[in-house]
């Protein structure tokens, strides 16, 4: 009975990682049909998705398209290792999520490292946030938790990033602004330049 309802679990996420991989594959392919100019010389971008049309910075668009490679990379390497393997991962997961929580995180870690890693990872979580966001996409925790794991980023970081991610968006619509206009802010765009150049 244990064994089913591990599988069942183990088949909810493969189907989760495989829906999102089907994704990325398909906005790196819209891209790439758009002739997307990633020089820096090109000031702005448009992207177009059935019914959604929004137009970005240059450096944005980089930064979008790189950080869809890094998780598309680390999505396929969770995929087939996934489908390879007949043990359960979530003895894994949990072994490993309960090693950390957020004050032991911040006080094993420098400052400035810890800062620095809490700070790259917010933004690219905001990133894909805006994404969710912007084509209606399934995403949630799970997957980011699985990408975590093979990333060997504390869950804490996660738990951070969502928290500031959310409150920010929130924040933006009380004010009824349009998420494009949340993109253009000065403070936001230097943060992602900082994504980008982790990468």
């Amino acid at each position: 009975m244990t064994n089913k309802i591990v599988s069942d679990k183990e088949k909810e996420l493969l189907d989760l990682i495989t829906e999102y991989r089907d994704y990325l594959l398909y906005v790196i392919g819209l891209l790439r049909e758009k002739n997307v100019d990633l020089s820096v010389e090109k000031k702005m971008a448009n992207y177009d998705k059935t019914h959604k049309i929004f137009t970005l910075p240059n450096f944005l668009e980089r930064c979008y398209l790189i950080s869809i490679r890094q998780y598309l990379s680390l999505v396929d390497a969770y995929y087939y290792e996934f489908k390879m393997k007949t043990v359960s991962q979530e003895k894994k997961f949990t072994e490993y999520f309960a090693k950390f929580n957020k004050t032991n995180f911040i006080k094993s870690a420098n400052g400035r490292v810890a800062k620095k890693v809490r700070s790259k990872y917010f933004w690219v979580y905001y990133v894909f946030y805006y994404f969710k966001i912007a084509y209606k996409v399934r995403f949630d925790d799970s997957f980011l938790y699985a990408l975590f794991y093979y990333l060997k980023i504390p869950p804490a970081v996660l738990i951070y990033a969502k928290k500031h991610a959310e409150n920010h968006i929130r924040n933006f619509k009380k004010k009824n602004l349009d998420l494009t206009v949340l993109l253009m802010d000065e403070k936001l765009k230097e943060k992602i330049e900082e994504v980008r150049k982790c990468f």
